[in-house]
């Protein structure tokens, strides 16, 4: 005999629970709240068709703006010269070097009552240009001393204020020409312009690594003016150094 077949109970649907629930406790009947789906992500837009990625490797990036803060920050680790601070910074090399002697009075005090129209005439020439050679106006500078030499060729002055020019420009071996030319007309120089004419010529071929004729040069320079310290000094820091005696 066939045994009878179980039937599978159903479960109940959620409706039907919640009904008899509400039904039992007496509570009015409220549409049951529709379950929430899950939140979808949100897809981010694409690109338009032809438009440049931020992030693309053709793409300009700016580029991080330094401030003053941040820099004096990084120079106060690092050093100036890159060196965190504190560190032991290596010695400077030294080389003898020489530079432009000083200025000097102006040259129209050199001008007096019997001096000739055409030498008083260049004499203003080189103190105009003398103005714009310290004021880096060197194209100025340049135009008038040519001029006072056109009108007077044996000015030592204006020699001489052409070699500083050519010095100042790092155009040494026309500052040595120039140099030597004022120290050639020395006779008309008092003993400290003839001394800072040697001196500048000493300080031209230090420049360019002659050393010995810098050195010959500042010695004329300390002859002709005693008082140039200067000059002293030069004749020392390139005398040969005498190797030590065991």
């Amino acid at each position: 005999m066939r045994a009878p077949a179980r039937r599978t109970r159903r479960p109940v649907a959620a409706p039907i629970v919640w009904l008899l629930a509400c039904t039992l406790a007496g509570c009015s009947l409220a549409p049951m709240p529709a379950p929430s789906a899950p939140a979808r992500p949100v897809p981010e837009p694409l690109p338009e068709v032809g438009a440049e990625s931020e992030l693309s490797p053709g793409a300009a990036r700016a580029e991080p703006t330094v401030t003053d803060t941040s820099r004096s920050l990084e120079e106060s680790v690092l050093g100036e010269g890159g060196a965190p601070a504190g560190a032991a910074q290596p010695p400077p090399v030294t080389r003898p070097t020489g530079g432009l002697p000083p200025d000097g009075p102006s040259v129209l005090a050199t001008a007096g009552p019997a001096t000739a129209p055409n030498v008083a005439a260049a004499l203003r020439l080189i103190e105009d240009g003398r103005q714009s050679l310290r004021q880096e106006q060197y194209d100025v500078a340049l135009e008038r001393f040519e001029r006072s030499l056109s009108l007077d060729p044996n000015n030592p002055y204006g020699y001489y204020f052409l070699a500083r020019l050519h010095f100042a420009t790092r155009r040494y071996d026309q500052a040595v020409t120039f140099a030597g030319r004022a120290a050639a007309l020395g006779s008309k120089l008092d003993p400290g312009w003839l001394g800072h004419a040697y001196e500048l010529q000493g300080a031209a071929f230090e420049a360019v690594g002659r050393y010995a004729d810098a050195r010959t040069a500042y010695r004329n320079a300390s002859s002709a003016d005693p008082l140039n310290a200067t000059a002293r000094a030069g004749v020392a820091r390139l005398e040969p150094k005498q190797p030590a005696s065991h």
